[in-house]
């Protein structure tokens, strides 16, 4: 593995720059840094989704209180149906499943050797 040693940027050294990159920020000389980053990404995603989440506004707006049994009307014929369809299939999910476990043991035993 090559190791990049960061160094400081002179005013002769091209850099990739956006037009758009606001003013005062370096640019990233350092790959390890630009991972970093990387790395950091996953995490402010879902800080800013919990945010936007648990931040409660006013709705300002009325839902009637029948809308509830309009929902469960949808919902318990898609449920059953879905219940009676892993009922009646169970025997072949379960086939496919210990297929493809035993596959997936058979590949990790032949890397193993």
């Amino acid at each position: 593995m090559v190791q990049i040693m960061p160094r400081e940027l002179s005013c002769n050294d091209p850099v990739l720059e956006s037009p758009n990159s606001p003013r005062g920020f370096s640019p990233v000389l350092d790959p390890e840094e630009l991972m970093e980053h990387r790395r950091n990404a996953p995490a402010v995603l879902v800080l800013a989704v919990l945010c936007l989440v648990f931040i409660a506004t006013p709705a300002y707006a009325y839902i009637d209180p029948n809308a509830a049994g309009l929902v469960s009307q949808i919902l318990t014929p898609l449920l059953i149906a879905a219940a009676a369809g892993l009922t009646f299939l169970r025997k072949q999910i379960g086939a496919t499943f210990s297929a493809l476990f035993r596959r997936l043991r058979r590949r990790a035993d032949v890397k193993e050797v």
